[in-house]
């Protein structure tokens, strides 16, 4: 399962989020975390980060909800 942090430099919202989404998913090889800096490159025209997507379809932007984070991934099959 693919989840694609889009972040920029100088968001502590966006460390926060990454660093969290790292202990969550480094329990299991099948979650591949992607961070992409729009700084660099902005392919979605994301105007608001942290932006999370999960299998490139948009999941949430800002904070995100770990209970349903958890929750959808559990109940997701790959």
């Amino acid at each position: 399962m693919n989840f694609t942090l889009f972040i920029t430099a100088d968001c502590s919202t966006c460390e926060k989020v990454e660093k969290n989404l790292r202990m969550i998913l480094k329990s299991n090889s099948r979650f591949i975390l992607h961070v992409e800096n729009i700084d660099k490159e902005n392919p979605k025209n994301i105007v608001i980060v942290p932006a999370l997507f999960i299998e490139d379809k948009l999941f949430a932007y800002g904070e995100v909800d770990y209970y349903k984070l958890t929750k959808y991934v559990k109940s997701t099959k790959f």
